[in-house]
């Protein structure tokens, strides 16, 4: 591609400082030829540049283009992944959701069933005469209404409850009038059921804590008899001895005259 005539202009003004002037302002043949040469060089190398230039740039957006299709197609899978992300995590969210309200479920059905198996045991073992700790709850706030729940329970042969309401009863309130009739109320349900060694235990605890309770001669009568039924003889006539000699005008006092004359004379081999 050759260049055109104000261009070729151009490049003979910019070179004409450099040509040799002889005080003249003409050049030779010579001198045009070879200004021809240098133009037609110049103009040639400029060409070479500008395709070189032109394919770079060719090269550049091309480069450019795919590099954009790259960023697309990227683009194009994070937000799909992105998608398909969230939807694991919303149906993760919903699955542990769901599982904590079967657990919670569980929770409260193992509750109930341990609550209602608990309330088995205890009745049962209520019903076998094995002491069993009185719920707080189930216990009267007032005072009177408690005593009045455990005598109910123990008329009713409940010993059970009866001895944990009278057991809570004498720790409730332990300076009452009738904490010593509720310790003694204890030992008596023991003598009911024949357990005479823990009868004796509870019946102790009334002249040892409450000796001035109207119950005192009653715990040594009581005492008396769970000590003969234990076959421990001398005991037995010891508890009514001291019956007589500390309530003199005890109700009892006849009653323990009849047992130290029975128990004078016990059968052969009966007393250990």
């Amino acid at each position: 591609m050759r260049s055109s005539p104000s261009i070729r202009i151009a490049l003979l003004l910019a070179l004409a400082p450099a040509l040799p002037t002889a005080g003249c302002a003409y050049m030779t043949k010579t001198d045009g030829r070879i200004l021809g040469d240098r133009v037609q060089r110049l103009e040639e190398g400029s060409e070479k540049e500008r395709k070189e230039f032109a394919e770079q740039l060719a090269l550049a957006k091309k480069q450019v283009a795919e590099l954009k299709a790259v960023l697309q197609q990227a683009t194009e899978v994070v937000t799909r992944n992105s998608a398909d992300l969230g939807l694991e995590v919303k149906e993760l969210r919903d699955q542990i959701s769901r599982l904590e309200g079967e657990i919670a479920e569980l929770r409260n059905e193992s509750a109930q069933v341990r609550t209602e198996l608990d309330g088995q045991i205890k009745q049962f073992a209520r019903s076998a005469g094995v002491d069993v700790p009185v719920d707080a709850k189930s216990i009267p706030e007032d005072r009177r209404a408690h005593y009045a729940e455990a005598y109910k329970a123990l008329q009713a042969g409940d010993h059970s409850l009866a001895r944990g309401l009278f057991r809570a009863y004498v720790k409730t309130y332990p300076e009452d009038d009738r904490a010593g009739d509720a310790q003694y109320a204890v030992g008596k349900s023991y003598q009911q059921q024949g357990r005479y060694t823990a009868a004796l235990n509870d019946l102790r605890a009334v002249i040892a804590n409450y000796p001035d309770s109207p119950s005192a001669d009653d715990a040594l009568y009581d005492m008396a008899l769970a000590f003969w039924e234990l076959r421990a003889c001398d005991d037995a006539r010891t508890a009514l001895l001291a019956l007589k000699q500390k309530f003199p005008d005890s109700a009892l006092k006849d009653a323990a005259e009849r047992k130290t004359k029975e128990w004078k004379k016990p059968e052969a081999g009966y007393c250990r």
